[in-house]
């Protein structure tokens, strides 16, 4: 798993953990972000990333969504009874709408 995509799913745990700091980051960031829900795009949720990685060790969004779509995030997040889905349908990868939520 890459960097990126390991430190999505601790996010995501955390999100799911409801833990108050990253909460916090996250709206401050501009998420709509609660205990054990996240809702996000995915250009915006890269630059966020890329944030919290050490500078320059993050992918470009394209090599980013790779990752991501490459990975078993979902299988991962199903095993804490989560799972990434499609929020809001805008018929692209970058304008749809995405949220972490509880099965």
């Amino acid at each position: 798993m890459s960097p990126a995509i390991a430190l999505l799913l601790d996010c995501c745990q955390r999100v799911l953990r409801a833990e108050p700091r990253l909460i916090g980051q996250l709206t401050a960031a501009g998420f709509v972000c609660a205990a054990g829900d996240w809702q996000f795009q995915l250009p915006a949720l890269h630059a966020y990333l890329l944030t919290q990685l050490p500078p320059g060790s993050g992918p470009g969004y394209r090599q980013f969504l790779q990752q991501l779509y490459g990975s078993d995030l979902n299988s991962q997040l199903r095993l804490a009874g989560a799972e990434i889905a499609l929020l809001d349908n805008q018929a692209k990868v970058s304008r749809s709408r995405y949220l972490l939520r509880r099965l």
